[in-house]
């Protein structure tokens, strides 16, 4: 016969195991304990462990999600499931420096959770990006100099597009290349060619 419900001194007998355990953490709590919020991918330490097997954490964004970024706003679907394949998942923790002002940019990252904090030269707030804010893409397209610094508030999970596979995406679809330019013109006011476009440095 089976039973719903444990008897009273197996019950008694599971906390005198487990009490002394969550007493003992309790009174000597982890200094460098990998902790979370709930809901989110975990703490970048899960990335990085299995980065070192050269792996990563499959994770999702949607073509809606892609398409709330002026650079791929009404784009084909096609593109938009090239870049979701190209998308690559980093969590960065609070106050880790995401990219500095002045390095040339190579990559736009898209804001799964999270904050970070867009500032100046001087290390003054201009601005906070919270989830599905993108930014990079300026630079994407350009490859120009960063013109502020982002720096996570607190732990974020994000996307990232790198130059190169952008690159990649636009060689394996040329008609993609010429909605790009056209995009950058009306959207950025800037002039590019298709040789522009798919430079790497």
């Amino acid at each position: 016969m089976s039973v719903l419900f444990s008897r009273g001194d197996l019950v008694e007998s599971a906390w005198k195991i487990a009490q002394p355990i969550l007493d003992y953490w309790e009174s000597k709590p982890s200094v460098n304990f990998p902790n979370y919020s709930r809901g989110s991918w975990g703490p970048k330490v899960a990335h990085d462990l299995i980065e070192r097997d050269g792996r990563r954490w499959f994770e999702v964004v949607t073509p809606e999600q892609l398409q709330t970024t002026p650079l791929f706003e009404n784009a084909d679907p096609i593109l938009l499931n090239a870049v979701i394949k190209a998308l690559r998942p980093v969590a960065v923790e609070a106050g880790e420096i995401i990219i500095s002002i002045g390095e040339v940019a190579s990559n736009m990252f898209l804001i799964c959770r999270g904050k970070v904090n867009v500032l100046n030269d001087s290390g003054e707030l201009l601005h906070v990006l919270k989830d599905g804010d993108f930014f990079g893409e300026v630079g994407l397209l350009l490859g120009t100099k960063r013109t502020a610094t982002i720096q996570a508030k607190m732990l974020c999970d994000m996307f990232v597009l790198d130059k190169k596979a952008f690159c990649s995406i636009l060689r394996e679809h040329p008609q993609f290349a010429e909605m790009l330019m056209m995009i950058a013109k009306e959207r950025y006011n800037v002039d590019l060619s298709k040789r522009e476009l798919m430079k790497l440095e």
